[in-house]
């Protein structure tokens, strides 16, 4: 069950826990996992000595524009950037960004 109500910046996408997915689909939460996996994986190997934090502003600011929002082709970007893209598909990005952004962007 989708909640339109519930928008969340981009930094808390990456860091949503089990329990705050609850207010996407099953395939926005499985879609939303599978980001949060590829983006720790790359985290671990490169970011060792930053903290979770840093690391996903890090993120966030290589992914978004000038109006501070995150629009799914930079974020498809980075994820290939960072070696990714065959880990999570174009169709889950879009899953979360219709369920977790407006007008499919997401407020950084």
């Amino acid at each position: 069950i989708r909640s339109a109500a519930i928008r969340f910046p981009a930094s808390r996408v990456l860091a949503l826990s089990a329990n705050k997915t609850r207010a996407l689909s099953t395939q926005g939460q499985t879609a939303v996992q599978r980001l949060q996996e590829v983006m720790e994986e790359y985290r671990r190997t490169n970011f060792t000595r930053e903290i979770p934090s840093r690391f996903r502003k890090e993120i966030v600011g290589a992914a978004k524009d000038e109006n501070n929002k995150i629009n799914i082709e930079s974020m498809m970007q980075v994820v290939y950037n960072i070696g990714g893209s065959e880990q999570i598909s174009r169709n889950e990005m879009e899953r979360i960004f219709t369920e977790v952004g407006e007008s499919g962007k997401i407020p950084a």
